[in-house]
């Protein structure tokens, strides 16, 4: 098993970000840090996350068109 590259996201400290969580049927921003991540997964290491929360994956545009521009197809929020 590899572990992330020196310099890599997560190698040596946790990254400060924000993610949006659904609150009242609106995005609300977030503060977290990030730990270890690839092109599929990122680990949250630390914030105000509880079970239950739903977060934001990607946004649609209004014209129907994924803004995250991830190629993957859209579906129910995902729960933390």
């Amino acid at each position: 098993m590899r572990g992330p590259r020196p310099g890599a996201a997560g190698a040596d400290s946790p990254t400060p970000g924000t993610l949006y969580v659904l609150e009242d049927g609106k995005p609300k921003a977030v503060p977290v840090k990030f730990g270890l991540q690839d092109t599929d997964w990122v680990e949250i290491v630390e914030g105000p996350l509880k079970p239950g929360d739903q977060i934001i994956l990607r946004a649609d545009r209004a014209d129907g068109s994924g803004a995250s521009g991830s190629g993957r197809p859209p579906g129910p929020p995902m729960r933390f």
